[in-house]
């Protein structure tokens, strides 16, 4: 979390709007410690993130990430079935 909040954060979309900055570094974290299906997302991307900065990392990180996006696809499914279209 703590690559999600320092570098990845600034990297999301419009994340140069000070308000926009700050929903992806604060409150899209507070939500995912809620919603933890978002939580393994944000984990995921940043493991992505962090694999990209430093390739050395790379061959560890990737399992990271998969394993985290997985996660979050298998605990996010059943809540979407739920939803009526």
């Amino acid at each position: 979390m703590h690559h999600w909040i320092t570098a990845t954060a600034d990297t999301m979309s419009s994340a140069q709007l000070a308000s926009v900055r700050e929903m992806w570094s604060v409150s899209v974290p507070q939500m995912a410690f809620e919603y933890e299906p978002l939580l393994h997302t944000l984990l995921a991307i940043g493991a992505a993130h962090r694999a990209t900065l430093l390739p050395g990392e790379a061959p560890s990180l990737r399992p990271v990430y998969h394993g985290y996006i997985d996660s979050a696809l298998k605990r996010h499914r059943p809540g979407t079935a739920k939803l009526d279209a």
